[in-house]
């Protein structure tokens, strides 16, 4: 059997995005990701038998980073936060600490360029779509001119529509 190559590789990122997955309203963490570093560390402060916490905060991390979750519409970081808590019952109070956020920074340096990609496009998808909202098509300058000519407001509906397959 053939080695894991752990520089990056493209071999790697498929299976470290394998380790983690939500499976019938339950998380599933592969044994293999608790031989990574940041996952071991929160799976071995939990002192508990049942592992409650570990499981909650590595399914945190999941939600968070991986390209699969289901809040990755959310492209606000703190509304993704605030909505992970929410939804999957994590206490309010609950913030990630320096280790949870180092298993975050772990497990985003194995996206894939697609994962990435697909990120910034719905980032610009969402200021787009808050610019086309904002836009006051009866606003003028201090001489009475339409600051948004129908050409302006013809080339951002244009760039929505063309963008709209991406979010």
């Amino acid at each position: 059997m053939g080695r894991l190559n752990l520089t990056g590789s493209f071999s790697f990122i498929l299976v470290m995005i394998r380790l983690f997955r939500y499976e019938g309203y339950k998380m599933v963490i592969e044994p293999e990701a608790l031989l990574l570093k940041p996952f071991k560390q929160i799976w071995q402060r939990d002192r508990t038998q049942n592992k409650d916490k570990a499981m909650m905060e590595l399914g945190f991390v999941y939600f968070f980073c991986d390209p699969r979750s289901d809040y990755q519409y959310l492209t606000d970081e703190e509304q993704r936060k605030q909505a992970i808590k929410e939804g999957e019952g994590l206490p309010e109070k609950w913030e990630p600490d320096k280790v949870v956020l180092a298993a975050m920074e772990f497990y985003n340096s194995f996206k894939p360029t697609s994962a990435l990609l697909l990120e910034d496009t719905r980032y610009a998808v969402d200021k787009l779509r808050k610019l086309l909202r904002d836009i006051d098509l009866t606003q003028t300058d201090d001489k009475g001119k339409p600051i948004y000519t129908e050409y302006n407001y013809s080339y951002y509906q244009t760039s929505s529509i063309t963008c709209e397959g991406f979010g």
